[in-house]
């Protein structure tokens, strides 16, 4: 289960615009990390995992990506083949 700490509930930084109020969600499980950090040079990227308090969890790599919010979306609401 995921949740905001206090002292950010209710922000989200966007990157190049600043810090935002926004309506906050209830606790939830997490599917996905999505690392901004690091880009993706491959086409077709293997599928990575990564762990999270000792759960394995889809790893993708957006830095650089054109539209990661997109590409996100359409990851956790379709099916990954390849």
């Amino acid at each position: 289960m995921a949740w905001a700490p206090d002292a950010i509930l209710g922000q989200i930084e966007a990157r190049g615009i600043g810090i935002l109020r926004v309506p906050t969600a209830p606790p939830t499980s997490v599917g996905l990390i999505v690392d901004l950090d690091m880009s993706e040079p491959e086409r077709l990227p293997p599928m990575r995992t990564d762990s999270v308090d000792g759960i394995n969890l889809p790893l993708v790599h957006a830095r650089n990506h054109p539209a990661p919010a997109n590409a996100v979306l359409v990851l956790l609401t379709g099916e990954r083949l390849a």
